[in-house]
């Protein structure tokens, strides 16, 4: 049976694998158009600031999870659901969820697959899909950020680890969870809240982490030094962070975040975060928010 012609947006961020994500986006237009879609692509700038592409049947973004990151307020009001072409380091979201860079399972997706509604968190009314953190890995993407000029591969991170390894970037802040307190500003620590279970360099600290459950996890990782941090790295490469004592885990709809030293380094979903006004983060779980498009390879 033939399927209906849909109107399907592609976003392809140049910047996204020194030009791979732009080719990436030629190849999928070309195969929807070839099974009789409506195809258009356009930068993302243009749909995210200008509020072009009307209302599209799907969005598809060429890029990494930092193209996804920017798009989802648009995302959001549209309703339409996303596919992602991953071309970026990490590609969180289309390794979670079977997308890869074949147009034949993009095609499949479109004809075939089905729509899957996800949470995402909010800080401060900021959307995120797969995580905020303060800490060293903060530290990494704000060091990445200064000196950042054009694309970046895996290599690009080898400076900025280095230099955070040597001086990380921990914080003390006060946490609530649902109202509860859960940590307090007595001890440095590193600090996620996580709304996916992937996290880069394989490190996962939020283990028990879902995307359609309506909470947020939230890691805590007392480390008062350079030595300790490395040390719950470690620990989150081998997934033996939890029966360390030290560590707090939590999950909830909301969570409050006072941080007691200012400024500090944030960052969601691979991308930096100023410091927030008057050192608070309010932060809540978005239920369902953002509708994906998975293809038949998918398995819950």
């Amino acid at each position: 049976m033939r399927t209906e012609p849909k109107r399907i947006l592609i976003l392809a961020n140049a910047f996204s694998g020194a030009g791979r994500a732009t080719r990436l986006a030629e190849r999928a237009r070309a195969k929807l158009s070839g099974a009789g879609h409506d195809v258009e692509l356009l930068a993302p700038r243009a749909f995210t600031d200008d509020g072009a592409g009307g209302s599209p049947d799907l969005v598809v973004i060429a890029g990494g999870d930092g193209s996804i990151h920017h798009a989802l307020p648009r995302l959001i009001e549209l309703g339409a659901p996303l596919y992602h072409l991953p071309a970026g380091t990490e590609n969180l979201i289309a390794r979670s969820f079977a997308m890869n860079v074949d147009p034949k399972r993009l095609l499949g997706a479109v004809e075939r697959g089905r729509d899957l509604k996800i949470d995402l968190g909010s800080a401060n009314g900021r959307p995120f899909a797969i995580m905020l953190s303060a800490g060293p890995d903060a530290g990494v993407i704000h060091r990445l950020a200064a000196k950042r000029e054009g694309t970046i591969t895996k290599l690009s991170y080898a400076g900025p680890v280095l230099r955070e390894a040597v001086s990380p970037r921990l914080v003390r802040a006060s946490v609530s969870v649902d109202g509860r307190d859960a940590a307090g500003p007595e001890k440095r620590a590193i600090l996620l809240i996580a709304n996916l279970k992937r996290y880069g360099a394989g490190l996962d600290p939020a283990l028990d982490a879902r995307v359609d459950d309506g909470k947020l996890d939230m890691v805590w990782l007392p480390a008062k030094n350079a030595p300790r941090a490395l040390g719950w790295a470690i620990a989150c490469r081998l997934r033996q962070h939890r029966r360390l004592p030290a560590s707090v885990f939590e999950a909830g709809s909301s969570m409050r975040v006072a941080f007691a030293e200012m400024p500090v380094v944030l960052q969601a979903d691979g991308e930096p975060m100023p410091t927030p006004d008057g050192g608070l983060l309010e932060i809540e779980a978005l239920p369902g928010a953002l509708t994906l498009r998975v293809p038949p390879e998918h398995k819950d």
